[in-house]
Order: structure tokens, then C-alpha cells, then sequence
């Protein structure tokens, strides 16, 4: 027999709706390409903090200043992105809710609370009641 969960997600919506939703797919796209941007950025700046005291430091100054546009603009992107997908929430009262719920948790942050919301849109019934 379903339990209740089986049968719809939080907030009273059918789990499969849920994730149908323009809403919760647009999180989803925009926190793939967020990933990617921070990504990016990542491999940008290790080598110019491992190349610290390894290189002169004039060579590293230039190093890191040919790269500070670029990383510079990544940023940038990245902290546009993340206002996209806090404004699709925000504009969402059902995912606002649940967003809410999932920060209120002591060390969880927008990202993780982002993630987590889309996770929880993915799981339709039949996912859940096979995983008890």
C-alpha cells in the first residue's frame, strides 16, 4: 500500500508535476551552468595559487593578471546565475516553501538547498515507495 509520500511530494503537489514544472527545470539548467562556470574558474585559478613561490614573483604577478578578466567575468556570471535561480524560486510558492524548509537547516546553503529541491522534484512515486 503507498504511503502518503508515495503518493505526493511536499507542499501537496504530485511529485511528477512537480518536476515538470517550468520552474524547477530552469533551477536545474541554470545550476548545470553554474557548475560548469565554477568549474571553469576553478581550473583557472589553481594554477596561479600553486604557482606561488615556485615562479618569480613578477612572473606570477603577470600570470595572475592576464588571467583576472576572465576570472573576473566568471564571477560575475556565476553571482548572475545565482540570482536567476533564487528569483525562479522566489517567484514559485511552492518551491519557495520548500526551499525555505531545506535552508532552514543549520549548514545548508543556497546551492545545496538548490540541489536538494531538485532532487526532491525528481522523485516520483514509484521512486519513492521502491526505496522503503
Amino acid at each position: 500500500m503507498p504511503t502518503k509520500i508515495g503518493k505526493q511530494s511536499i507542499c501537496g503537489h504530485p511529485s511528477e508535476k512537480l518536476f515538470k514544472s517550468w520552474t524547477v527545470r530552469r533551477c536545474d539548467r541554470l545550476t548545470a551552468t553554474r557548475s560548469r562556470l565554477v568549474k571553469v574558474r576553478k581550473m583557472l585559478q589553481s594554477p596561479l595559487t600553486d604557482s606561488d613561490g615556485f615562479i618569480s614573483k613578477k612572473d606570477h604577478t603577470a600570470e595572475k593578471k592576464s588571467c583576472q578578466k576572465t576570472l573576473d567575468t566568471l564571477t560575475k556570471d556565476i553571482k548572475q546565475i545565482q540570482a536567476d535561480i533564487a528569483d525562479t524560486i522566489a517567484n514559485d510558492p511552492y518551491l519557495k516553501e520548500l526551499y525555505g524548509y531545506i535552508q532552514s537547516v543549520k549548514g545548508i546553503g543556497p546551492a545545496i538547498a538548490t540541489e536538494l529541491l531538485i532532487i526532491t522534484a525528481r522523485a516520483t512515486p514509484q521512486r519513492i515507495q521502491g526505496h522503503h
